[in-house]
Order: structure tokens, then sequence, then C-alpha cells
């Protein structure tokens, strides 16, 4: 590739333009392609994308182990083995094999996929992160102290309600940093 051209508009209303150009020796066309993206497009995009891939690697150990591909398998856990527990007793089974994580870490990946399309102000959003912060605490410190047991529907709820509240918070704060916080308060 010769180069990709990003340029950001520096009014709310704008839109960011996007150029693309191919080596020729490649023995690709040379093309060039500009399109303009809504900017609230770009930052949605960037945290969804992000959060969904993760829901998809997490959730895909069980089929690879069908489909044959139980290295692939074992590789999507040992990554996710640095940023959940995996305890056998907290995580979903599919095709009769677990998941990568937690139902707790897979509602927060989820509801950061989701929280993406929330149209919250920062504010808003930091106060939604804050009481699911402190929900998700209280559930943690409930069960450790056997106030209630495993309750696996719950983790996955209030993980989620975590998820979105951070998936809203940084698609806010990513608009604010191409210039569109004005029109998020």
């Amino acid at each position: 590739m010769e180069g990709v051209i990003l340029s950001a508009a520096k009014n709310p209303g704008e839109s960011l333009t996007v150029t693309c150009r191919t080596d020729s020796r490649s023995g690709l066309r040379r093309f060039a392609n500009q399109q303009s993206i809504p900017r609230q497009s770009v930052t949605v995009t960037a945290t969804t994308w992000v959060a969904a891939a993760l829901v998809i690697a997490a959730l895909s150990p069980p089929a690879l182990i069908r489909h044959g591909e139980p290295l692939a398998a074992v590789s999507m856990l040992a990554f996710f083995s640095k940023l959940c527990h995996q305890r056998a007793d907290r995580t979903l089974y599919l095709l009769g094999s677990p998941t990568a994580v937690c139902l707790r870490c897979l509602g927060i990946y989820a509801g950061a996929a989701l929280g993406g399309f929330l149209p919250l102000s920062r504010k808003t959003a930091l106060r939604w992160l804050s009481v699911a912060l402190i929900v998700n605490i209280l559930d943690v410190a409930a069960e450790s102290i056997g106030l209630h047991g495993n309750l696996p529907l719950l983790r996955l709820l209030i993980g989620a309600a975590l998820g979105a509240g951070a998936g809203a918070l940084l698609a806010g704060s990513l608009e604010c940093e191409v210039g569109a916080c004005e029109t998020r308060f």
C-alpha cells in the first residue's frame, strides 16, 4: 500500500474522509476510493467492533473443538486466561465445552459492544459505569461472605451493565477526542 490518508473534520457536522491507494507493483489495479463516513459511525464502530471481536473470540472454543481445531481452542483459552479466572462453575458451556471466559466477563464484553450504541452523555455514562461497578463489587462481596451462592444469570446481567457503561463512556470519550463533545452534552 502506498498509503492511507485519514482526515478528521473539526466541526461536529462534518465527515471523516478516507482515501486508500494500492501499490501497482502488487498486481492490483491502482485505485483511489474516497468515502465520507459520519464521525459518530467511526466512534461507535471502533468501540463496538473491538468488544464484539472479544465476544466472538470468547465464545469460539466450543465451536473450534467441534470442528476439529483443538489447538486453536486451546490458544483462545490461553489468551483469555490472562484476562479471566475461567472457573468451570462460572463458565458457560456450549456444545459440551467451556467458553473462554466466565459469565461476568462475557457479559462485560457483550455489554461493551452494545454500550457503544447508547446515546449517553459522558456524565450519564460515567454514572452508569459507577453504579454498575458498585453493584458488581457488592455481588462479589455478598457471595464471598456467603449471602448467596453462584447466580450465573445475575453475574451475566450485571457484567453486561458494567460493560454497557464502559462502552458508552468510551464511545463518548472517542467522540470528544475528535471534537464532537458538544453534541453529546
